[in-house]
């Protein structure tokens, strides 16, 4: 008996059809599954394994950019690249050991570079079903450039990390 089945395979399946994903102010969650995919092994570190995975893209509009996956129930681990398929550079990676739990990763980014997103379920071929989001939201005030001159009683007040000056009149 000879069976054949016919997988249409996923969109996010791999590096070169990973999903765009648009980078907010705040997390809004997308679904990021990796049903019926294909293996793939991006190369070593952090739990990297050739297990079925699902791949997305973001391109960076801050400096510092933030990626969560929320797994339903599966052990995820999330892996974050910079450079391009088949050449990636790891930037990131989080595995909290545990199923159910956020994955979270923090990197600094340059704006307008392009990263990409892995996830893939620990020591499984079985599917991971959750959701993504990539978000930064760093004030304008955050980096020196944009810091803000706090007028204090008709004079400046400037701190330096934990050294004040007072004004002088």
């Amino acid at each position: 008996m000879l069976c054949l089945a016919n997988y249409a395979g996923y969109a996010q399946n791999d590096c070169a059809t990973a999903t765009t994903l648009t980078v907010g102010t705040q997390c809004v969650a997308t679904t990021m599954n990796s049903t019926n995919s294909t293996n793939s092994n991006p190369g070593a570190g952090c739990g990297i394994q050739n297990r079925d995975d699902a791949w997305a893209t973001f391109q960076a509009t801050a400096t510092i950019t933030v990626i969560e996956y929320q797994p339903t129930t599966e052990d995820a681990i999330l892996h974050v690249f910079s450079g391009s398929c088949g050449s990636l550079v790891q930037e990131g990676c989080a595995d909290a050991y545990w199923g159910g739990f956020s994955e979270v990763v923090v990197i600094n980014t340059t704006v307008s570079d392009w990263y990409y997103i892995r996830i893939q379920r620990y020591q499984s071929n079985g599917n991971m079903n959750g959701e993504v989001c990539v978000w930064s939201n760093i004030p304008a005030n955050e980096t020196c450039a944009g810091a803000v001159s706090i007028d204090v009683n008709g004079a400046c007040l400037t701190k330096h990390l934990a050294r004040q000056t007072e004004p002088t009149n």
